[in-house]
């Protein structure tokens, strides 16, 4: 896979990097608006004030973590090899389930944006239904008959898991025994990731991340790879990608992304950590 990861990053940083690009509609839009309430985190699409601590920075009332792949400052996009990284091109968010009619408004008329790269595993509580998926078809709950191809270029989600998976089970008896194919790297990352999960140092958060950013990349490198060929397909552009907050499996792709594209390790580093606003 890895050949192929790279081969695709290399083809993604030749066709999005810009010098310079036209104004678009987020001209318009406050770069850092931030406004907070004492209302929790609701499906409630009624509710438009935002939650405390929900990071706004284009006025969504329901939509949290919602930024352009290009920085935060609209006036500086991030240096890449090449120029600067286009705005307008590719977001990075957190989940849509909450989103007002307003915010899908934004979203799909101001913006434009043709694909949403779902990151969530499409289980359980992330598997919820919306009225976002009336406008992102298929919904993760199985409303919409998901073997109907949509083409690149059609309004639609594209179910990415980078997380599918990766919960605690039972070893094999196999894993237990040690008989695994010392080339199977899969193999070996999962014992690993099990080992990981039930240690004491598991319990510390930066290991928990680590551990679980390591495994996504390895054990479910399809699904990385489905979301870099969207990336580079420009038929599904404008694209937004995120998870739940927008945060760990949306910060590790962001972070595969603008390394591609030769922005530096500082800017990637603070990107990240942008979420923590």
């Amino acid at each position: 896979m890895f050949p192929k990861l790279r081969f695709q990053l290399w083809i993604l940083s030749k066709c999005s990097r810009t010098e310079d690009r036209p104004p678009s509609a987020e001209a318009d839009i406050p770069c850092f608006e931030r406004q907070a309430t004492n209302l929790s985190a609701s499906t409630c699409a009624t509710k438009t004030d935002r939650p405390d601590g929900w990071l706004s920075l284009w006025g969504l009332d329901r939509v949290a973590n919602f930024r352009d792949l290009a920085g935060p400052d609209a006036s500086t996009p991030y240096r890449c090899k090449g120029g600067r990284i286009a705005r307008g091109k590719v977001y990075r968010t957190g989940h849509w389930v909450t989103a007002t009619p307003t915010d899908l408004s934004l979203i799909r008329d101001t913006l434009g944006i043709c694909t949403y790269l779902d990151l969530r595993n499409g289980q359980d509580f992330e598997s919820v239904d919306a009225e976002c998926f009336d406008d992102y078809p298929p919904s993760p709950n199985g409303r919409h008959d998901a073997s109907v191809p949509r083409d690149p270029g059609e309004r639609r989600r594209l179910s990415c898991p980078f997380s599918k998976g990766l919960g605690a089970r039972p070893l094999t008896q196999d894993e237990t025994d040690g008989k695994l194919d010392p080339s199977d790297k899969k193999a070996h990352c999962a014992v690993w990731f099990q080992q990981q999960m039930r240690s004491e140092a598991f319990h510390d958060l930066q290991v928990q991340l680590k551990t679980s950013m390591r495994a996504m990349l390895i054990l479910n490198s399809d699904e990385v790879l489905t979301a870099l060929r969207a990336l580079v397909d420009e038929r599904n552009y404008p694209v937004a990608f995120g998870c739940i907050a927008g945060k760990d499996r949306t910060g590790l792709l962001a972070c595969l992304v603008l390394s591609a594209l030769g922005v530096g390790e500082e800017d990637i580093i603070s990107d990240y950590m942008f979420t923590n606003e």
